[in-house]
């Protein structure tokens, strides 16, 4: 077979699409950098994701299993990834539908799921593989409490899984999970097109058109192409701007003007990140070591320190629950009260109607020196597993099948659902939806909870200085990572 998918051109037909909708407008949909599209294309900067080679891919066989059961086991919060019982006249919704209609079809067998809260979620699993029920066929997790489960070998390695272990290399997963989520070069748990949460849970930098128009400030589209987006010129944009609009002598969060809001576990951990920071690296045989104490760390840290607390930002704690559309910094982006904001690209469905426009951009690089944008994947996100209890044979090809099947059929249709949805306002946001896309990120430490996933933010709220947390908490974390490697090691 040879796999020839041009997934930008679905999303420059959106893009048109975009484009004909606001026609009918006097404004001018990219506002104030209406020339950023045309001047990027020879920028040479441009990253869009497109799937075409000539190389030969192995079919999968045509095999048919006479009715039989693949069960999805899911949290509960994740299950709109797979389950879809009818089509509803939702773009994503009838997509994911289709899709499994077509592997039902095709394979003669039977979705059924099954879910669970993602607290209890890591417990069920576990109990489930020591009684060897055979319960379940696959495993979509919340990907940091599935993590938690890799040193018990609790999960096949997906490298001597058939049609799975040829499908890894392909653009349908995740490359950065295939690469840097491995220990001891087994590859334990994946993600990628099979579930549109390898997108929708990337955190972005939202702006306010209007504010930023009003202010005479210049989108940074054409930044963000020219690889000038730092946080530098970021700074430039929200340094100063907090403001008391009532006039009551307070600048109080909800009820005044902020040059950035977030809610907190959003930014104040991603931007470490974002900023192309690790605390993790791996040794000669794949296991994690301890390795942040470095000048570039100590620079990501000092930048974090300045954006998240000397620019005093309104930062609102989490509430307990994921209802974003009553969460306080998401009500005050949408009220016009912050000139810039980061949230997840899923949570853009609560913005649908902000009645002001707003455009999406990647986190900033640190400086030029940063190679490239990172969109650090939010640890709630949903990751696949195949439990040991399995038949590998029976599992590997559905789901190998299954993420083939997503990448020209749920992939295009998250965009479609986002951003003709009224979630996002203008065509260049296709293409900033690609860079983030392109380059969404699975740090290994923060998934794997391995004691460094909010070091960044623990150090900006104390006083930003990385030496002397590391001098005090380098014993500690060493010894925490020896014995998840002894651990790991005994059980697999």
């Amino acid at each position: 077979m040879k796999k020839n998918i041009s997934l930008i051109m679905a999303l420059l037909i959106i893009a048109s699409s975009i484009m004909v909708s606001c026609s009918d407008s006097s404004d001018d949909s990219l506002g104030n950098d209406s020339s950023a599209q045309s001047q990027s294309e020879n920028n040479g900067t441009e990253q869009t994701t497109q799937i075409e080679t000539e190389e030969e891919i192995p079919e999968l066989p045509e095999k048919k299993f006479d009715g039989r059961t693949f069960t999805i086991f899911q949290c509960t919060h994740l299950a709109s990834e797979h389950y879809a019982p009818e089509e509803n006249g939702d773009v994503l919704n009838d997509a994911i539908y289709n899709r499994n209609l077509s592997i039902e079809e095709k394979y003669d067998i039977k979705f059924n799921y099954l879910d669970t809260a993602y607290g209890s979620y890591a417990n069920e699993v576990r109990s489930s593989v020591l009684a060897d029920d055979k319960l379940y066929d696959m495993l979509s997790g919340h990907a940091v409490f599935s993590a938690q489960l890799i040193p018990e070998n609790i999960y096949m390695n997906l490298k001597d899984v058939p049609y799975l272990n040829e499908g890894l290399e392909y653009p349908w997963w995740n490359q950065n999970v295939v690469n840097d989520l491995s220990i001891n070069n087994k590859i334990m748990m994946i993600a990628g097109d099979i579930g549109y949460f390898n997108i929708g849970h990337v955190e972005a930098i939202l702006f306010n058109k209007k504010l930023f128009d009003d202010a005479g400030i210049e989108y940074p589209y054409q930044m963000v192409l020219d690889h000038t987006w730092t946080y530098d010129n970021y700074e430039k944009i929200i340094k100063d701007k907090n403001t008391d609009i009532d006039g009551n002598g307070k600048i109080v969060g909800g009820q005044d003007l902020f040059g950035f809001s977030s809610m907190k576990l959003f930014a104040d951990v991603m931007f470490f990140y974002n900023f192309g920071g690790s605390c993790i690296s791996k040794d000669e045989n794949d296991m994690p070591v301890l390795d942040f104490m470095n000048d570039e760390n100590v620079k990501r840290i000092e930048t974090g320190y300045k954006w998240m607390v000397e620019n005093e930002p309104y930062m609102p704690d989490y509430p307990g629950h994921d209802d974003y559309s009553i969460e306080a910094s998401h009500v005050a982006f949408k009220n016009d009260l912050a000139y810039t904001f980061c949230t997840m690209l899923k949570n853009l469905s609560v913005l649908r109607d902000m009645e002001s426009d707003y455009g999406v951009v990647p986190f900033p690089l640190l400086d030029e020196s940063q190679e490239n944008y990172v969109s650090q994947i939010d640890g709630g996100t949903s990751m696949v597993m195949l439990p040991n209890t399995c038949d590998p044979e029976f599992s590997g090809l559905i789901v190998e099948a299954m993420a083939r099947a997503s990448t020209d059929t749920i992939v295009p249709a998250f965009y479609e659902a986002t951003l003709l949805g009224k979630y996002s306002r203008d065509e260049m946001s296709v293409k900033m939806f690609e860079i983030l896309r392109n380059t969404t990120h699975y740090d290994i430490g923060y998934i794997f909870s391995l004691g460094t996933g909010y070091i960044a933010r623990d150090i900006i709220y104390k006083d930003g200085n990385l030496a002397s947390y590391y001098a005090k908490n380098e014993k500690l974390l060493t010894k925490s990572l020896e014995k998840f490697a002894e651990k790991f090691t005994e059980q697999n």
